[in-house]
């Protein structure tokens, strides 16, 4: 419904009113979930709309942490593995001069 212009005033400010009614609702976090029920079937379409846009964004900040998070694993293993390979080697290496 973002794309698609008023054909009134009302409308528009309508439009707007619930906009501004989303945005309020997300930012106190007080989660009135029956809020948009409340609202003629059209603003309802555009409520729908606004909680999927504000999920998508939700969804694509938590895969770049995960993301983030899973690097830093990778990383840290990859050391672990690497200082784990010096100490065998080295124990190895002990072993075979002892051996000698």
């Amino acid at each position: 419904m973002e794309d698609v212009g008023c054909w009134t005033v009302a409308e528009a400010e309508n439009y707007v009113a619930t906009l501004a009614l989303h945005e309020l609702n997300a930012v106190e976090g007080r989660g009135e979930r029956g809020m948009w029920r409340l609202l003629p079937p059209l603003f309802r379409d555009l409520w729908d709309e606004l909680e999927e846009k504000k999920k998508d964004n939700v969804d694509r900040e938590r895969r770049g942490t995960w993301a983030m998070l899973r690097g830093i694993l990778e990383a840290r293993l990859a050391k672990d593995e690497e200082a784990e390979l010096k100490v065998s080697l080295t124990r190895r290496a002990s072993l075979f001069l002892f051996l000698r």
